[in-house]
């Protein structure tokens, strides 16, 4: 059997959830739960968070069964929105002022029309799997023309017939999951402006939407991604820029604005699950063992800076003053501008993971992870 069909017989199980955070994916024994209402408790700003998002003061968390918090005083207080359902949500985005979403095991997208305080099932897994389907008869259709047009001695037969082979393949396995659905968690979303937006997780899925998104679409086969790795993050680097990066140093960029993407070799083999975009077409990349990269030509090339081993880095933000704030595994907090000048460890309260950091005020950050979402004051780290 080839790489691309044994890999697809992958279990859902094998995926890191949320950029290497280890939290259990969805099982069928947790059905029942699982789509049952979060429950609302004051506990849930103490319990595993994976995202944070920002806009016009207010500022949301969601983690582990279906807990997302909304909080107008930079994360003083915090309360609990009514969440259809108790699945782990793995990030949350705003799309505008007005309207937010949120991502989860078995291919939840989830939204909010008034600033986090309520939310809707937008897409499933099933809306997925139905939309793989769709996608999977195309290219058996596509495939089979061009067999059909080819003579029986014609070069590249043979591939043509093996690409067949694999999108037949494609078609049984996304038949199969019509019932119940993916399994598989979305892990992120970016938001290029408020009608266009983007979704993406495990096994390659990536959906945009172009009209604030009352409709999504599934793109995946945009991305010359053929195993199915897994995409992490997603970030604007311009105007018409984009870098997503995920599994396996997978990483590709668009010059479009999502139309067209190209793959993009940043050098490095393992896993990349953060992305973030300093200034101008300046962006970084990071993920396992504390490698950072940066571009500086919108992701088109790429070096190696602040090369020292270190903890696995899973997330990050700009801060006002045009310094970083990178979190990931062990409490790892690091401050400072990648690779013009050091990256300053910062004491948090957490020792467990962190998955995920913004900025409140100028010396401010929220931080979550395992133990909930803390806040982190900075002092003399070093602003060169």
């Amino acid at each position: 059997m080839r790489l691309p069909a044994v890999r697809r017989l992958i279990a859902a199980t094998a995926c890191l959830l949320a950029a290497c955070l280890l939290a259990p994916l969805s099982l069928p024994a947790a059905e029942s739960f699982g789509a049952a209402p979060a429950i609302q408790t004051p506990l849930a700003k103490n319990r595993l968070l994976l995202g944070l998002a920002a806009q016009g003061g207010r500022v949301l968390a969601v983690g582990e069964q279906g807990h997302i918090l909304w909080s107008d005083d930079a994360g003083g207080t915090w309360t609990h929105a009514a969440v259809p359902v108790s699945r782990m949500l793995t990030a949350v985005a705003f799309s505008d002022a007005g309207h937010a979403w949120a991502t989860g095991h078995d291919g939840l997208l989830l939204a909010s029309d008034d600033r986090g305080e309520t939310w809707r099932v937008a897409i499933d897994g099933i809306d997925i799997a139905e939309m793989q389907a769709a996608a999977a008869r195309e290219e058996v259709a596509r495939v089979e023309a061009v067999i059909d047009a080819m003579a029986d001695d014609a070069p590249g037969l043979e591939d043509t017939s093996y690409a067949l082979d694999d999108a037949i393949f494609d078609l049984e396995d996304a038949e199969a999951l019509l019932e119940t659905g993916i399994t598989s968690p979305l892990l992120g979303l970016c938001f290029v402006s408020a009608e266009h937006g983007y979704a993406f997780g495990a096994y390659g899925v990536l959906l945009e939407t172009r009209d604030g998104g009352d409709s999504w679409q599934l793109v995946s086969r945009r991305l010359d991604n053929p195993d199915k790795k897994h995409l992490y993050a997603m970030t604007p680097v311009t105007d018409d820029a984009l870098l997503v990066v995920g599994e396996a140093g997978t990483a590709h960029r668009s010059e479009d604005g999502g139309a067209t993407w190209m793959a993009t070799d940043i050098g490095y083999a393992g896993s990349l699950f953060g992305a973030l975009s300093i200034a101008g077409d300046e962006v970084v990349a990071f993920g396992l063992r504390g490698r950072l990269f940066r571009s500086s030509d919108a992701g088109s090339s790429w070096r190696e800076v602040d090369g020292d081993e270190r903890a696995t880095l899973v997330g990050g933000t700009r801060l006002p003053d045009g310094r970083v704030a990178l979190v990931g595994a062990a409490g790892t907090l690091l401050v400072g501008q990648p690779g013009d000048g050091e990256l300053v460890a910062v004491d948090t309260p957490r020792s467990g993971a962190l998955s995920a950091v913004l900025a409140t005020a100028p010396d401010t950050l929220l931080v979550v992870g395992f133990g909930g979402v803390s806040a982190v004051t900075l002092g003399g780290e070093d602003r060169t």
